[in-house]
């Protein structure tokens, strides 16, 4: 037993797991202070943190790192994993590497804090050091456009609740012109 598990274990190709490490923090920016605008929950860190977990495993969030590293045309990235790729075009070998990223990577929160590790293993060192690294770097731009977003549709909301106060000061004030004459 001793002498197969030792035969096994030299034959199995080295995996390399990197680490990459974030800070996820609420930050409260009060826009506004218009009723309806945030949400009666806001203030629930549980949940907020538990969103951002899942954000981190998310399909879309592996999916614009392999668009970022251009994964589905490289064959090292498959080779690095022991899988061959897809002869089906393109799309399959994205949604082939995809599953490979989903598959290699652990997002590992740190207890009583508000840091966590994003690990991800490969048969190649430098591999995993990159995905690691571009996994927080996606996640960072992923969450801006989300940012960047809620900010527009606040803006949106403001400025169509501006225009109708305009048009009920012009209302009050044609109303005032009129009672005066």
């Amino acid at each position: 037993s001793l002498v197969l598990g030792l035969v096994v274990t030299l034959l199995m190709a080295p995996l390399f797991t990197a680490r990459s490490q974030i800070e996820i923090s609420r930050q409260q920016k009060n826009v506004t202070n218009v009723q309806g605008l945030e949400g009666a929950e806001a203030g629930r860190d549980l949940e907020f943190y538990a969103t951002q977990y899942a954000l981190l495993k998310a399909v879309s969030l592996a999916q614009r790192v392999e668009k970022t590293m251009n994964l589905a045309a490289k064959d090292e990235f498959f080779e690095a994993h022991g899988a061959s790729p897809s002869d089906q075009g393109i799309d399959a070998r994205r949604r082939q590497a995809v599953k490979l990223l989903l598959d290699n990577v652990a997002i590992e929160p740190i207890r009583t804090s508000r840091l966590v590790d994003i690990k991800y293993t490969s048969r190649s060192p430098e591999l995993s050091a990159n995905i690691s690294n571009a996994w927080v770097r996606e996640f960072i731009g992923a969450s801006m456009d989300r940012e960047f977003s809620s900010t527009a549709d606040a803006r949106k909301f403001l400025e169509e609740r501006l225009a109708g106060l305009r048009k009920k000061v012009e209302e009050s004030e044609r109303d005032v012109t009129n009672f005066a004459t």
